[in-house]
């Protein structure tokens, strides 16, 4: 035949993505077999991130995607007056993208200390004006203490571990806090329930806060006023 053959040693295309595959799964496992074996119990205590054991990690570090990041915030609707909290903050990237997109102040919150300087080093390239609005801190998300209230929190983490986190998003969820959820949405009717919006591989959920019911001291003083106003009507005040 007079069509040009493609050499034994060099791959055609599918051969070549099927060869590239194999290198990086041949990578991962060589990788991954370096590790140091863990039992069930190490493995709920932290997760492998980076290479390495992160104890009390809830996830391995992987960055959101772009779109899934712009939209869920313009979903949530934030504004300059808005508090972001970033659950598991890693490089930072939702709260420079908070600030970036919609002005707002936010803070993270990483338990990984050499992904706390990368998300410093990261808010130090940005400008001035934007820079303060972003707060990086290294904490423990579950014993952590914050004195600002967030109106908006976000988090990527391993679905393995939403138990763990189930006291902190119902407190969030009972203060009217939005909270959205990447790549695995939150299980359960309740949950369900309080789904306001979703996009390709986020979630957005709110919760209706019930009213606080008035202090007996404030339903007194309505009462007396309400006895004024009509006795006004009939007689001169």
């Amino acid at each position: 035949s007079s069509l040009a053959r493609p050499c034994s040693f060099a791959p055609s295309a599918p051969d070549l993505s099927r060869t590239r595959a194999r290198a990086l799964c041949v990578r991962v496992c060589v990788s991954m077999s370096s590790l140091p074996p863990l039992d069930d119990g190490e493995l709920s205590g932290g997760c492998y991130s980076n290479g390495r054991w992160l104890q009390g990690g809830l996830a391995p570090w992987h960055p959101t995607d772009d779109s899934k990041v712009r939209e869920s915030l313009a979903a949530a609707g934030l504004g300059p007056s808005d508090v972001l909290l970033e659950l598991g903050c890693g490089d930072g990237k939702i709260c420079r993208a908070a600030a970036e997109q919609m002005g707002c102040r936010s803070i993270g919150v990483e338990i990984d200390e050499v992904m706390v300087q990368m998300a410093l080093d990261k808010r130090g390239d940005m400008p001035e004006h934007l820079r303060k609005l972003v707060e990086i801190r290294l904490g423990d998300l579950v014993t952590m203490e914050l004195e600002v209230q967030p109106t908006c929190a976000t988090m990527y983490l391993m679905p393995e571990h939403y138990g763990t986190l189930e006291p902190l998003l119902e407190r969030l969820a009972s203060q009217g806090v939005k909270l959205i959820v990447y790549q695995w949405e939150l299980r359960g009717d309740r949950w369900k329930q309080r789904l306001v919006a979703q996009g390709k591989g986020w979630w957005l959920y709110r919760a209706a806060v019930e009213p606080r019911e008035k202090a007996p001291e404030a339903l007194a003083l309505s009462a007396r006023l309400l006895r004024r106003l009509i006795s006004c009507q009939f007689w001169p005040c």
